[in-house]
């Protein structure tokens, strides 16, 4: 089992489908705004959750901590990029959660399965930019 079952079997089992992506990530007391440090948090703690469950199978050699989040422009509808950390102009571009992730997202909605289908294309894509002459 692996993708989109292995998340939503995640979501199920741990009762998540209604609880909300933000206070999931980033706790109760999750401040008003939230700041581009906060969804990059947010966003990497979802890719990790994603990897330990099976649903997305990190490219080649690489580990979590090889890669890292950044807002690029918050008006943007990709307006976050993920990127390796040792090669930081090589990215993918991912959906802004700003938009897609707003305070009253669930876990089990169809937004957060948007980003399990661009983690995955992301990693599975040997010719992405990300992974551009490794």
């Amino acid at each position: 089992m692996g993708g989109w079952e292995a998340w939503h079997q995640f979501v199920r089992q741990g009762e998540l489908k209604k609880v909300r992506v933000q206070e999931y990530y980033l706790g109760p007391n999750m401040p008003l705004r939230v700041s581009d440090g906060d969804y990059e948090k947010l966003m990497a703690e979802m890719l990790a959750d994603m990897v330990s469950v099976g649903a997305v199978a990190l490219h080649g050699k690489h580990k979590l901590e090889d890669f890292e989040f950044k807002m690029e422009d918050r008006e943007a509808a990709y307006g976050m990029v993920l990127r390796l950390r040792s090669s930081p102009e090589q990215f993918g571009k991912i959906l802004n959660p700003a938009y897609y992730l707003s305070p009253g997202v669930m876990m089990g909605s169809t937004y957060v399965s948007s980003y399990l289908k661009r983690f995955q294309e992301v990693m599975r894509d040997s010719t992405h930019r990300i992974f551009k002459d490794r």
